[in-house]
């Protein structure tokens, strides 16, 4: 028997970056072909459009959101019509929230734009598969976007991230100096550069009047924001106080745009990273498994992630930072985590017939779409090599030609751009391989994806990190631990019916 379609539906539209006029117009476009869905399948839309300007990346970050949840907890509407499922989450939490809505019979249908969803097992699997995608590929960007920031990028405009002692125009888009800070942080800088330590110039700024007005206040943030260390750190590490600006792995030299006013110059700068590797650890960004999918099993929220040194070697751990919780403090060893899922999956899968054909669609449409974005991101990659490369070879090929005639400054110069460079190019070559890796990974065979899944108990434990995380924010809603172990592993709809484990689909306490 056919399920009924909702009879209560609402439109959901989230924008995905901090870029106000284009969002505003992707907003209208969402909104709008959202209509003309709504009109072609005679859909009954209650109230006006609910407009999300938040990022949808993190749980519990998204006030419009959580009032649509409510309203569809409170019977009020039973629909979702959105452009995408990308739109409504970012992130597993919410994801899993979605479609545990479903799984109650409180939401009943969503319809997309561009993406079809049917309410039985097999609908319910792959739009598991989409969030899990989504959440991978949470910065991708359609190839207009990606151009239009590289456009405004070369014309010195940033997406707006605020730079201490400067002003960022909101019709250009270019930063200009502040009156009233960028005298002061002129001041900061200058006492980096003296080796003064980085507590000494906080409490300078703070006692000699600088403070940040935010535009817009909201419950999480202040009015008023003061220096602290964290924040000038990453001050002291930023290209853009001697005029070049990064953004989303792209550079440009501010002062071939306009009249940019640098604090120091790239040498003083290269002093100061020089000084800061000699008692600062190189920032290493660690890619656990399971972000996301831990949960304290006392206060429902999500556990921390870090590493650990023991006597012997690393190991990962997952802790809960809430105040208010009996387990704040207290962690469980990755290990566990993995025996347990190891656990579930020694049963294996069964993919039968019956929704086989469903299944592989819809794996071969994200397949597909999820190799376009790797694609994509490789290519933008390799032209930045090439540029640097190039830039590399006039650099050099200028101090052949006219070396001989340089002074002492214009050969240290000549030696620290060339320094920066090589560093450039050795990142760039790193991130490439990455995506190549990536891009290897998801351009596969459909036959293969199917094999992994029913393989999954052997690439699971003989996988790497990455491999094990794919594995389990796939199969996975949550899993949650308590006491230093597994308490219990919820399996993703109809992942709990594929699997041939009888706790699973009970939703007994996780074996260990």
């Amino acid at each position: 028997m056919t399920k009924p379609l909702a009879t209560k539906y609402v439109i959901y539209a989230r924008r995905s970056t901090d870029a106000d006029e284009k969002q505003q117009r992707s907003l209208g476009d969402q909104i709008s072909e959202c209509k003309k869905l709504a009109q072609r399948l005679k859909l009954k839309v209650i109230g006006a459009p609910i407009v999300e300007k938040l990022s949808a990346q993190k749980p519990g970050a998204r006030p419009e959101f959580e009032r649509m949840m409510k309203m569809i907890d409170k019977c009020e509407i039973n629909g979702i019509i959105s452009w995408h499922p990308d739109r409504l989450s970012r992130n597993m939490i919410d994801g899993g929230r979605v479609i545990h809505m479903v799984d109650d019979g409180k939401l009943l249908d969503m319809q997309f734009c561009s993406y079809t969803f049917i309410n039985d097992a097999s609908g319910k699997m792959l739009l598991g598969i989409t969030f899990a995608l989504s959440k991978h590929y949470s910065d991708k960007l359609s190839q207009d976007v990606k151009r239009g920031m590289v456009e405004s990028l070369a014309e010195g405009k940033s997406s707006g991230q605020y730079k201490p002692g400067y002003r960022r125009d909101d019709d250009t888009g270019l930063y200009f100096p502040d009156n009233k800070n960028f005298k002061l942080i002129q001041r900061a800088w200058k006492m980096k550069l003296d080796k003064e330590t980085d507590s000494k110039i906080v409490e300078m700024l703070n006692n000699s009047g600088y403070k940040r007005v935010l535009k817009k206040k909201t419950p999480r943030t202040n009015k008023e924001q003061y220096m602290s260390e964290s924040k000038i750190s990453k001050m002291f590490g930023d290209s853009f106080y001697y005029g070049l600006l990064k953004q989303k792995d792209l550079e440009i030299d501010l002062f071939t745009i306009y009249d940019f006013k640098s604090i120091v110059t790239e040498e003083e700068f290269i002093s100061i990273q020089k000084r800061r590797k000699n008692y600062l650890k190189e920032a290493v960004k660690h890619d656990f498994p399971f972000r996301g999918l831990v949960i304290c099993n006392k206060c429902d929220h999500p556990r921390v992630a870090g590493a650990s040194k023991g006597k012997n070697n690393t190991f990962l751990y997952y802790r809960c930072d809430n105040e208010d919780c009996e387990e704040k403090g207290k962690s469980i060893r990755a290990k566990e985590i993995i025996n347990a899922i190891t656990s579930i999956l020694d049963e294996g899968f069964s993919l039968n017939g019956a929704n086989k054909e469903k299944i592989e669609i819809g794996l071969k449409k994200a397949l597909e779409e999820s190799w376009v974005q790797a694609k994509f991101q490789y290519k933008s990659l390799s032209e930045q090599l090439k540029f640097k490369n190039r830039e590399l070879f006039e650099l050099t090929d200028s101090f052949l030609s006219y070396g001989s005639e340089y002074d002492k400054q214009e050969k240290q110069h000549y030696k620290n751009k060339k320094e920066l460079l090589l560093n450039r190019i050795k990142t760039l070559k790193t991130q490439l391989k990455k995506q190549q890796n990536n891009l290897e990974d998801t351009k596969v065979d459909l036959e293969r994806t199917l094999n992994t899944l029913k393989k999954a108990r052997e690439s699971f434990e003989f996988g790497d990190a990455s491999k094990k995380d794919k594995i389990a924010k796939l199969i996975f809603l949550n899993i949650y631990v308590e006491a230093g172990k597994v308490a219990s592993i919820k399996a993703k709809e109809p992942f709990d019916e594929l699997l041939n484990s009888t706790f699973l689909s009970s939703g007994g306490p996780g074996r260990t």
